[in-house]
Formats: C-alpha cells, structure tokens, sequence
C-alpha cells in the first residue's frame, strides 16, 4: 500500500512520500507529464487534463481543447508539446503557472 506519510522541509512541503487526488476522467489513464508546477494527464479517450501540483484537495483539474494521445513538457518546463489523435505534433512555448496550456 502507498503511504501518504513523509516529512516536512523546511518551507513546509511534505518530501518523500506520495500525494493522491481524483483523476477528472472515469477512462483509464493513457499518459501522463510532470512539470514544476503542473501535472498533465491523457485519458483513453485522447482527453487532456491539467491541474496544479499544489496540496490542495481536491485537484483542480482543467480540460485543454482538443484530443491528443501523448504529452510532453521540455526539461526547462516551458514548453508542452502534444501529438494529436491525427499524429499531428503541436508545442507550446512559455508555459507557466498562470499559462499551462
């Protein structure tokens, strides 16, 4: 079983353990990626979702347009890219907290 428990840094971010929240789709996950700030999520259905990585229950979670079966954020987290249902390649550059997507 996966443990919630972990300890705290001293900004007070839980480290070391691992966090939960609903998932926005009743379709099983087909992939996912992590920024600093965001997760990015792809649902069987080709649906993307975008929530913040805050602590706060429950996830936020936001749908982007489209229908995508893969998404990607570039090591300097600014930039998303997403192949299409179509295998189309689209990116976003200067993705942020206030801009995810």
């Amino acid at each position: 079983k996966l443990s919630e428990s972990g300890y705290r840094t001293d900004a007070g971010r839980l480290m070391d353990n691992w966090s939960s929240f609903p998932y926005p789709s009743r379709h099983h996950l087909q992939a996912l990626a992590l920024s600093k700030k965001h997760i990015y999520t792809v649902d069987t259905r080709g649906r993307a979702f975008v929530a913040p990585l805050a602590q706060s229950k429950p996830a936020i979670w936001q749908r982007l347009s489209g229908y995508v079966k893969q998404l990607s954020v570039s090591p300097t987290n600014n930039v998303l890219m997403a192949v299409t249902t179509k295998n189309h390649l689209y990116y976003r550059v200067g993705v942020s907290p206030g801009c995810p997507a």
